[in-house]
């Protein structure tokens, strides 16, 4: 993965998001901006963007004096999906029961065919899948 001319306005604009969501004020908004405008034309095109993303991210720690923009969100978004886990659990439970189910009345219905088909045989055939 390299570099293209059109990754260049998408780290300023990741910076800019990340300067509003931590709501940053104008100034500090401003000095991040500058410092990521500074960077655009130091950037290797043979480097991966997670590379320069990072060290946009860096920029943005160093100036906003915030060492996780998204720690809070992440942390309700995690909440969230430990409070939902108990729910998803018993739905994961009942789809295998389900699941078991129609894997049983499948065989069944399978089996059946098997003994229209071959009547007699279908005790040799048995022995031959196992």
């Amino acid at each position: 993965m390299k570099t293209y001319f059109a990754c260049m306005p998408c780290f300023l604009n990741q910076a800019l998001r990340a300067c509003r969501f931590m709501d940053l004020d104008d100034q500090k908004t401003r000095q991040v901006i500058n410092a990521v405008a500074e960077l655009i034309p130091q950037i290797p095109m043979e480097s991966s963007p997670p590379e320069t993303g990072r060290t946009v991210y860096r920029i943005i720690r160093e100036i906003s004096g915030n060492a996780d923009p998204y720690q809070q969100v992440k942390a309700e978004n995690t909440a969230n999906a430990l409070a939902l886990y108990p729910v998803m659990k018993q739905m994961a439970a009942a789809a295998a029961i389900c699941f078991m189910t129609g894997y049983r009345a499948r065989a069944l219905a399978v089996f059946s065919a098997l003994t229209c088909w071959y009547g007699s045989a279908l005790p040799e055939i048995s022995r031959m899948i196992r």
